[in-house]
């Protein structure tokens, strides 16, 4: 994982369930994790299991995202192949084609609303759930 967060910055975090009484539209997003192709926004973490809670967009498939929980640790391990765009390399060192992503914690994330993530209303059009989530009408729990 490139820019692994601190355990000050994962502080900063509320604790799971410990946001269920905002609504979902006004939870705040305080922490953002990415791959060339998928997206994690995290909204709450526990220190001792080490587990994040938040929406998560795999492939970009829209369809498919949702809320879910993550463990720390196993993002931390995950590794992604992707070929490149064409490109040969006649070198003894080559990747052969193929190059390894990691997951990138955004460090340049600036804290803000669920209702404020393109890719989460994105997410929630696609679903058809739009109006659940920017009319406030329910929370996650």
């Amino acid at each position: 994982m490139w820019n692994v967060p601190t355990s000050e910055e994962l502080a900063k975090l509320p604790k799971l369930r410990e946001t269920e009484n905002i609504p979902t539209a006004e939870k705040i997003v305080g922490m953002h994790f990415f791959t060339p192709r998928s997206v994690w926004y995290m909204t709450e973490y526990c220190p001792n299991k080490q587990k994040f809670f938040g929406y998560t967009i795999q492939n970009f498939d829209f369809d498919n995202s949702d809320w879910e929980y993550f463990s720390f640790k196993k993002l931390q391990k995950l590794k992604f192949k992707s070929k490149l765009f064409g490109m040969y390399q006649e070198t003894p060192n080559a990747y052969n084609f193929f190059k390894h992503f990691e997951i990138e914690r955004n460090s340049c994330w600036t804290p803000k609303k669920v209702k404020d993530i393109p890719y989460i209303v994105k997410g929630y059009k696609q679903q058809g759930l739009e109006c659940e989530l920017l009319c406030n009408s329910f929370t996650l729990y």
